[in-house]
């Protein structure tokens, strides 16, 4: 239903870029570190969670993801 985000990257990167195809939509992943628990971001809202639910219909997702 979702993509599982657990990304395990070296301290010293600060940013990330995934793209990933998933049910016939693109995903555009920036992983950032954060200090507090898992969330993501998509058009100004937030939603807190560690995998990024999937949306029937929709065919690209800019996503900046919290670990």
């Amino acid at each position: 239903d979702g993509l599982l985000i657990d990304p395990c990257m070296p301290s010293e990167w600060k940013e990330v870029y995934v793209k990933r195809n998933f049910r016939g939509c693109v995903y555009n992943i920036s992983l950032k570190p954060s200090q507090g628990e898992r969330y993501y971001t998509e058009n100004g809202q937030t939603v807190k969670s560690g995998k990024i639910l999937h949306k029937d219909g929709v065919k690209e997702r800019n996503i900046e993801f919290y670990y």
